[in-house]
């Protein structure tokens, strides 16, 4: 079970349609029924219930829908944390003698510095 499959798990719990999900997604209906189909062979049951107009949740599928809300919250704030600058990003000091603070040495001390933070 993998984030972009409860992606699409929630997306066809909010419009009630693997269809309807597909298309706000930018995913064929092919893939949303067999990332689904894939999906309740993880669970071990059905998770929807197919229904002339549409899906509904069943028992598990509820159980399901409630973790999957959770989870994808996390997700989304690990990424936003992990795209935010670093409060503290990492700091290189190096002491050097004055004579080498000029020229081709203080760039090359730079450059290594770089190098060694990225």
């Amino acid at each position: 079970m993998d984030a972009r499959t409860l992606r699409t798990f929630r997306e066809v719990t909010l419009t009630g349609s693997f269809t309807q999900a597909a298309r706000r997604l930018g995913y064929s209906q092919s893939s949303v029924t067999a990332q689904m189909r894939a999906l309740e062979r993880q669970v071990g049951e059905p998770v929807f219930e197919r229904l002339p107009n549409g899906v509904r949740l069943t028992r598990a599928g509820t159980v399901l829908c409630d973790y999957a809300r959770q989870i994808l919250t996390l997700v989304g704030e690990m990424e936003t944390a992990l795209r935010r600058p670093a409060a503290n990003p990492p700091r290189l000091t190096v002491g050097i003698v004055p004579a080498l603070a000029y020229g081709q040495q203080l760039a090359r001390v730079t450059h290594i510095g770089r190098r060694l933070l990225s």
